[in-house]
């Protein structure tokens, strides 16, 4: 799970849809992405920032895991 990134998605009501086509990456890859099911390419973490200026890959790609 993907937790800055989804609570800033929340905050600025961006959807994933609208992440899809920024990035060019498809919907059902992006959900597998934030899912951790697949690896994101750096290219593809530069492009999602993209929409949360001021914000570091750090904090969007940061992961936790839930017990």
């Amino acid at each position: 799970m993907i937790l800055g990134l989804e609570v800033e998605m929340v905050r600025k009501g961006i959807s994933k849809k609208q992440i899809s086509n920024h990035t060019g990456i498809p919907e059902r890859t992006l959900r597998n992405k934030m899912q951790g099911k697949t690896d994101w390419k750096l290219m593809e973490c530069e492009k999602v920032r993209e929409i949360f200026p001021g914000m570091s890959l750090e904090y969007l790609f940061s992961s936790a895991e839930h017990g």
